[in-house]
């Protein structure tokens, strides 16, 4: 394979072209602007030049291909709302992912159609791509050159490639050596390092993610797909595993009904905290969940199917117990956490956890559904799943449904809120601390405004040490590129809680409470289990906020 070369044409000149020129301003305006908006027009630009190059005539699946393309923008799109740089991170991976799908099966290099080999071999074909297809363009184009073609093109882009390097040692000593040179440079190019810097990394990355295209582009590797696990067991034996794991089931099903139905009336169990029931049935959902996945696949993939390609009956009848038993197994954990929910407010990883809750329950449907007809594509059908729950997750910024969701519960007497924890949201809780400071007076809000304090350096590069200084040429983002929705609503409701105290003082304020720290915590803090008295102030009762 390493030897291979194909035509270099002015298509892949394009490509390349393309490529670099899209990743460098993914890398410039979205990875060193902190993934927020810059992000999303970085990436969005490089999913539709690698779209443009690598579509082929032969893929007949325009409608999946359609739906992912979609998705993919609108994950992109996330990156310009959420502020929680841990889903930043899921979204990322999760976008690599996809993508290495999409631009494989869009090119007609997927032959493994609706099966689980169908994410095997995006997967091979990606990573064969990467570690042995980089240098393919570039022997292409000296090929190329040898035949008397492109000629031109190679001595530009050889020329380029080589003035690229010692510009970016040149420029630096230029600018550093004559101050009217570096005005005149800084003056055109702002944060010129970062520049140099995204232009090193586009040119290091851009062999490996074009050399990934252009293999699929002349399809290099569509006789390379991933193989069907040949199936080779026994129905009677796979049977037999699975009627005994079904009675053990059945037992436990029955063993269990009275705790299975408190947990669908709302009701915990004698020595149960919310906590533990709801922490137990999570637990014990995933480790079943993973069980009888890895069960329903040895089966399904090894069984010796039928004449007609099909798994047996009778082992799709027990196939079909086991995802039924999971969906419900799924269900029983996912009402035992709204419980918890309904008692003490959201988390974000009570979000997370309800949210892979309910796409695992749709997984094992889809599952059963491809039993019962067994000429559904499911593997597509699972990857618009994952992809739309990640879609939700980082479009719909789950912070700011926390702080909203709890606030709003706060508000109804559901729930006491603790401030601490909305004030660990970041910017996403600072419209909901705003609100908590204007129900009392700001003397009554101590904690409150505390967490507004350590907030507004999100916003402002001093705080709110001085409101008056709290102008635009203060900010501390002032590229659009690196801001997001999330952090504008917050900017607007710290805005508003500047024009409402101007006679506010930051260390007055704090130096006034500074010898009683524990003035109108209770008011917010809450624990599901147990009441401390504090010893300072015994009109206050402190109580500590558990999470699962």
């Amino acid at each position: 394979m390493t030897n291979k070369v194909y035509p270099f044409n002015k298509v892949d000149i394009f490509g390349l072209i393309s490529t670099l020129i899209t990743l460098f301003i993914t890398i410039r305006l979205g990875a060193f602007n902190g993934f927020n908006f810059g992000f999303t027009i970085g990436f969005v630009a490089l999913l539709i030049a690698g779209a443009s190059y690598t579509f082929s005539k032969k893929c007949n699946d325009k409608i999946f291909n359609t739906l992912l393309f979609i998705c993919i923008i609108a994950l992109c799109c996330g990156f310009s709302v959420i502020s929680n740089s841990f889903i930043k991170f899921l979204s990322f991976i999760y976008l690599i992912f996809i993508c290495t799908v999409f631009f494989t099966n869009l090119s007609a290099n997927n032959n493994c159609d609706g099966s689980y080999a169908y994410i095997l071999n995006s997967i091979k074909k990606t990573f064969a791509s990467v570690f042995d297809n980089f240098l393919l363009p570039f022997r292409s184009i000296k090929e190329s050159a040898k035949g008397g073609k492109a000629k031109n093109i190679l001595q530009l882009l050889i020329g380029f490639g080589i003035s690229i390097p010692v510009l970016c040692a040149i420029i630096p000593l230029l600018t550093s050596s004559d101050i009217a040179f570096g005005t005149l440079v800084s003056s055109l190019f702002e944060n010129s390092i970062l520049i140099i810097l995204a232009l090193i990394l586009s040119i290091i990355l851009t062999p490996v993610f074009f050399g990934f295209l252009f293999s699929l582009k002349k399809e290099d590797q569509i006789n390379n797909n991933a193989k069907n696990i040949p199936d080779k067991i026994s129905k009677v034996i796979l049977n037999t595993v699975l009627g005994t794991t079904s009675i053990v089931y059945i037992a436990y099903i029955i063993s269990q009904l009275a705790y299975i139905s408190k947990a669908f009336s709302f009701l915990l169990p004698e020595n149960y905290s919310a906590a533990q029931f709801a922490r137990s049935g999570f637990f014990q959902m995933g480790v079943i969940a993973f069980i009888n996945f890895v069960i329903l696949f040895i089966c399904s993939v090894s069984v010796t199917k039928t004449e007609s390609k099909k798994i047996p009956a009778s082992t799709r009848v027990l196939l079909s117990f086991l995802c039924l038993f999971t969906v419900f197994y799924i269900s029983t954990a996912f009402v035992k956490m709204m419980k918890y929910i309904s008692l003490y407010g959201l988390t974000q990883l009570r979000v997370l956890t309800s949210v892979f809750m309910m796409m695992l329950a749709i997984i094992f449907v889809i599952l059963l559904i491809k039993l019962i007809f067994t000429r559904l594509k499911y593997i597509k059908a699972i990857i618009l799943v994952c992809t739309l729950t990640m879609i939700s997750i980082s479009v719909i910024d789950i912070n700011t449904v926390i702080a909203n969701y709890n606030y709003k519960a706060y508000k109804e007497g559901k729930i006491s809120i603790d401030v601490e924890q909305i004030g660990n949201l970041g910017v996403s809780g600072l419209p909901v601390l705003v609100k908590l400071s204007e129900e009392k007076p700001l003397e009554d809000n101590y904690y409150v405004v505390r967490e507004i304090e350590l907030n507004s350096y999100l916003i402002y590069d001093m705080g709110i040490a001085s409101i008056e200084e709290c102008t635009e040429e203060k900010l501390v983002k002032k590229s659009i590129f690196e801001k997001n929705y999330t952090w504008e609503q917050a900017r607007i409701a710290l805005d508003k809680f500047i024009r409402d105290n101007p006679g506010f003082d930051r260390d007055e304020y704090f130096l006034k409470f500074a010898d009683d720290e524990f003035v109108g915590y209770d008011d917010y803090v809450y624990d599901e289990e147990t009441t401390i008295k504090d010893e300072l102030t015994e009109e206050y009762n402190s109580e500590v906020f558990s999470d699962i």
